[in-house]
């Protein structure tokens, strides 16, 4: 095992040694192998994405049973970091050990077939998928400058034949790969005033032909018509539906206009209200900074539709207060009869303007608001005292509120950051 465990750990960190040569490489075995490959990733590019370098080094690194990588950034593929497993006293060590490595493999192989089932939106063939494997395996047995051990060669080819089983399966299922959207409007998000948002944030509204399958909080890739191979992954504004609306808040992320389509792929990411798991004497702290809101949003309102709701403080978060937007919807909701009893929100922003000014905000009646950073708040004595916490928002913003939160003895928080890295192997908050 410990020879297995050297070599997969030195295989994965070939990949990652050097990202540029290793993407580099893939590309060019992948281009030679496989014809339509290059109609997959984003015009012009001459490397395969990140993913197809950082999943594959990290499986390996967890199937070796390194389990440092879940908690340091850059990983550390080293056998020296992983914990020895717990042996009963009346229990056989080697046993144990072996029991040990069961589990893992199945957490690493449950790992693959979530990415696999990602994948499918790209349209590469489940049966590409060993002759795959062979590539990965000559890629790194190149830059490791050696033989690869027989035993790690047949842990990716055992990966890749899961990762094909599961979207064979996921089609004799009939789940779609992937789903085609429209665009029925987009809007510049306003302040509570009318004016626009100076965060230049806009809304931006979809149709499907039929429902799409995901819960309020998780994610979805998007690729629009004319950005070939290029995905962002976007949190939704509305619980799913069977009308097939779909909302998103975007900036960057998406340039599209009334009647362009996108694609959407899967959904992914943790659950954050299960059904039948609400209850009225659970207390939430929903923390949306920016575009969070989104996801927040979504949240709420399926809470709405629930025979039970937690009771929930909703915290909207700006760095300046005229990056507000959407706040009628929330001071319409929270007065409402059917949410004044469990919903609350407050307005956050670090910067305000001149209450005299006019160009000031006008403020949304029922909604309280404080000027402050979101993460002093946040963090505040009393402000998280039994409660559970979720943060939307971008990647950076949310590490920032967890470690505030950290600090300050909270325990760890549900995060929801579409632009973060999936971890299909270690799924946590941050």
């Amino acid at each position: 095992m410990s020879s297995f465990r050297t070599d997969a750990n030195a295989a994965a960190q070939a990949l990652l040694d050097d990202e540029t040569l290793s993407r580099s490489t893939l590309w060019t075995h992948f281009v030679a192998e496989f014809t339509q490959a290059p109609g997959l990733f984003p015009v012009g590019v001459t490397e395969v994405p990140h993913e197809m370098v950082c999943v594959p080094a990290k499986a390996l690194s967890r199937a070796a049973g390194n389990v440092s990588g879940c908690d340091v950034s850059p990983w550390v593929f080293d056998a020296a970091h992983t914990p020895a497993p717990e042996v009963p006293a009346d229990e056989d060590a080697t046993d144990a050990v072996e029991l040990d490595q069961e589990a893992i493999n199945e957490a690493v192989l449950t790992g693959l077939r979530a990415w696999a089932l990602q994948l499918r939106r790209t349209g590469f063939p489940a049966t590409e998928l060993p002759g795959a494997a062979e590539i990965y395996i000559d890629v790194i047995t190149e830059l490791i400058d050696r033989p690869l051990g027989d035993e790690t060669a047949d842990a990716i080819r055992r990966g890749a034949n899961t990762m094909k089983e599961a979207i064979e399966q996921a089609d004799l299922d009939g789940v779609p790969p992937a789903s085609a959207a429209q665009v029925m409007a987009v809007t510049e998000a306003s302040a509570s005033s009318g004016s626009p948002s100076a965060a230049d944030t806009r809304i931006v509204r979809l149709e499907t032909s039929t429902p799409l399958e995901y819960a309020a909080g998780q994610v979805i890739p998007v690729m629009q018509a004319d950005r070939q191979g290029v995905w962002n992954s976007l949190a939704p504004a509305l619980p799913p539906n069977e009308l097939g609306q779909v909302e998103f808040h975007v900036r960057d992320e998406l340039d599209v206009e009334v009647g362009d389509h996108v694609t959407l792929g899967t959904a992914y990411g943790p659950v954050p209200f299960p059904e039948d798991s609400t209850s009225p004497n659970e207390r939430v702290l929903l923390i949306a900074d920016g575009t969070g809101l989104a996801a927040a949003k979504a949240m709420v309102f399926e809470l709405m539709d629930r025979p039970e709701r937690p009771q929930v403080e909703l915290m909207i978060g700006v760095e300046h207060e005229d990056e507000f937007y959407d706040l009628q919807t929330f001071a319409s909701l929270a007065s409402s009869a059917a949410a004044r009893d469990w919903l609350t929100v407050t307005c956050v922003a670090e910067q305000v303007i001149d209450p005299e000014s006019s160009e000031a905000p006008a403020v949304c009646e029922g909604l309280r608001r404080v000027w402050a950073p979101l993460e002093h708040l946040a963090a505040a004595t009393g402000t998280w005292w039994g409660r559970r916490l979720i943060l939307c928002g971008s990647t950076a913003r949310c590490t920032l509120l967890a470690d505030a939160l950290r600090e300050a003895g909270a325990p760890a928080p549900l995060v929801i950051a579409p632009d973060a890295e999936p971890d299909w192997f270690c799924q946590r908050a941050l």
